[in-house]
């Protein structure tokens, strides 16, 4: 979010928030009520509501491609994770160096060629999120969340007032705003979007698999408005530490030549450097864990009932298979393979555009259309529970703004 506003400016900001609220909340609705009503995996909720509204099965595909998107997208989100978390694990050294010996310390940036470091980094980072999903949603992700997001949303909050005495959050207001020449609509429009799905978890099933374990008695609307209010506050909040932070560096720099170099630059020039870059890097750390775990817990769901076999072995297969695609796309990253050895079969961008600008895009018309047009208006206007203005306008835009709108991205994605 902060590095898009620095690159596209408020025009970025206002495809964001019609992303949001026209097209992913609509979908966040839709993904809740239909896995509420299913009660199941995506792949058999959406079996039973077919059986409900006399429906081909056919639209069970839909739960499959839901599977493929969150295997491709936790591959490659894996090891952007672990480059944060290298970072921990340098700005603790760089801590213990600087106190031991004097000197102040700075971040070494050489994990970003390490393959040792990066994949040790995956590891640890997938076998905390194989322990947390082994553990059910009970006593696995409901205690963690409890833990992860208030330390998560404390954190944030100490970086954003100790960046208010260090830098000038006026400065950053405006920046929010400012108009950037010669930006592209379309592009501007796709990135949006592309974010805001990544940010709600839609169109890759996890909100489907979230929605079962919602009682009914849970307002679908008040839940998907605390949501997204949340969201919105923890991107403004880390907007305003990052535009501190990059006031240290030269920002055309950074815009200009962005690279996981310039994250670790950017913290040489302001006071208390190690400690804030730590801190930071948690963050980013937390963040990314939380969605890993997301991933994680609707493959299971989907792999153990869907093929019949143990929550256990579900795990084991699923990390198997992702650790083996992880460890290619860490390969690919750093400098033990010659990159052009991978460059057209594993490589991150290759995999990122496909689950993301190709396969989303397909998944989120096909779930406009299911959730609209299949399901009758019975169902879902008893799950939703809307008045009658709030309901037709999340069916007019599911049923018409929505799919127009992926049809013409897919189009964009597929010929880019």
């Amino acid at each position: 979010f902060p590095f898009f506003i620095f690159k596209y400016g408020g025009l970025f900001l206002l495809f964001y928030l019609l992303c949001e609220i026209g097209i992913a909340m609509p979908l966040l609705y839709a993904e809740l009520m239909i896995g509420r009503r299913g009660k199941q995996n995506p792949v058999g909720a959406i079996n039973l509501l077919c059986l409900e509204n006399k429906a081909s099965f056919k639209w069970s595909k839909l739960g499959w491609l839901y599977f493929v998107i969150a295997f491709l997208t936790f591959g490659y989100y894996i090891v952007y994770a672990a480059l944060p978390a290298g970072f921990v694990i340098d700005g603790l050294k760089a801590f213990y160096v600087s106190h031991a010996s004097g000197q102040i310390g700075k971040l070494d940036t050489h994990v970003l060629g390490n393959t040792y470091i990066l994949e040790s980094c995956v590891v640890v980072l997938m076998l905390s999120a194989m322990f947390v999903v082994a553990k059910g949603i009970n006593r696995g992700l409901e205690r963690i969340s409890t833990i992860t997001v208030p330390l998560y949303f404390f954190i944030l909050c100490g970086l954003a007032v100790y960046m208010f005495f260090v830098s000038s959050p006026f400065d950053a207001l405006k920046n929010m705003f400012a108009i950037k020449p010669d930006v592209s609509l379309i592009v501007v429009f796709f990135t949006a979007l592309s974010f805001a799905f990544l940010k709600f978890n839609v169109g890759m099933g996890s909100m489907v698999l979230y929605g079962s374990y919602l009682p009914y008695a849970t307002s679908l609307k008040r839940s998907t408005l605390w949501i997204v209010l949340f969201d919105l506050m923890i991107s403004v909040l880390a907007y305003f530490i990052s535009d501190g932070l990059i006031k240290s560096l030269n920002p055309s720099l950074f815009l200009n030549d962005f690279s996981n170099q310039n994250v670790t630059v950017i913290f040489d020039n302001i006071p208390h450097s190690i400690m804030i870059s730590v801190l930071f890097f948690s963050a980013a750390c937390l963040a990314v864990w939380t969605v890993l775990i997301a991933m994680l817990e609707t493959m299971t769901a989907t792999l153990s009932e869907q093929l019949g076999i143990s929550h256990t072995k579900a795990i084991a297969l699923l990390s198997i298979g992702l650790l083996l695609l992880a460890t290619l796309l860490v390969i690919a990253q750093t400098t033990l393979w010659d990159e052009k050895l991978l460059t057209y079969s594993v490589h991150a961008s290759w995999i990122k555009r496909t689950a993301l600008e190709i396969l989303t895009p397909m998944a989120v018309l096909l779930m406009a259309i299911f959730s609209s047009w299949v399901i009758d208006r019975e169902t879902s206007q008893s799950e939703l529970r809307f008045g009658p203005i709030a309901y037709g306008l999340w069916r007019f835009f599911m049923r018409y703004v929505i799919p127009v709108c992926m049809v013409v991205i897919f189009v964009y994605g597929f010929m880019a």
